[in-house]
């Protein structure tokens, strides 16, 4: 995961972040997430070269056939999700990825300039078997509610994470940040919220910041489709929610 500088070029926009009351142990690494929650999220996928890299990434499943992560998760063509089972110890399975598509302003290496467009957009060689992983909603963010932050650390990348109840800070229209640390491997995780009972994604967890001096210590890219013409043509593909499209997703 990027850890971007806590003096960035737009420092004033990102101090206006900085200056609300911290949640509970925010600071902190994320924790292992309790069973139901695991259970709630198979579609958080673990992503790494040959499916079993001791460093890789997180992924999002958004239809039976496409993982969104970070843009800077996706540089190599030998990238392979591993869906890890609901118990997180269970039999694992490993699909191949037959094509990646990075969002069209995505840059190397990433500054903050360009963070707001670092996605990415994996096409599996196959639709997975909706017992093995259920691809999850989008929705859009709502920075008055508490967001849940999950994917698999590189510290323990078969076991999935999660940030309870972590404020989200809109930054620009792009890029919200966070009062809740981040780690290696949480790049291209999941930042969620409920939305009539069910978890719902609203960005895709893209840097850390190191030495925060105040709330904000993590960075999101938002997902939006119009943007994103690969993404787009996924969504409409498998005909699920679109959020710049639909009133609720």
């Amino acid at each position: 995961m990027p850890l971007l500088p806590p003096f960035l070029p737009r420092a004033a926009l990102l101090a206006l972040a900085l200056a609300a009351p911290a949640l509970a142990d925010p600071a902190e690494p994320p924790a292992i997430a309790p069973r139901y929650l695991v259970a709630d999220l198979p579609g958080i996928v673990r992503v790494a070269r040959n499916g079993f890299a001791p460093r890789g990434c997180t992924g999002v499943l958004i239809t039976p056939r496409h993982v969104l992560t970070a843009g800077h998760c996706a540089s190599s063509p030998r990238e392979r999700v591993v869906i890890i089972r609901p118990d997180g110890a269970g039999d694992r399975l490993v699909a191949p990825v037959e094509t990646t598509a990075r969002h069209p302003e995505a840059q190397s290496p990433m500054s903050i300039d360009t963070i707001g467009a670092d996605l990415a957009l994996l096409t599996l060689a196959a639709d997975l078997p909706p017992d093995s992983a259920v691809p999850l909603p989008l929705a859009e963010p709502d920075a008055d509610l508490g967001h849940l932050l999950a994917g698999y650390p590189n510290s323990a990348a078969t076991l999935l994470h999660a940030h309870f109840d972590c404020r989200i800070i809109p930054l620009e229209p792009a890029i919200l940040g966070s009062n809740c640390r981040v780690v290696s491997g949480l790049s291209g995780g999941a930042v969620l919220r409920e939305v009539a009972g069910e978890w719902a994604l609203v960005a895709i967890i893209t840097a850390t910041l190191p030495d925060a001096s105040g709330d904000l210590r993590a960075l999101a890219t938002r997902i939006d489709p119009t943007t994103f013409p690969a993404l787009a043509e996924a969504l409409e593909g498998a005909q699920v929610c679109n959020p710049t499209a639909d009133a609720l997703c």
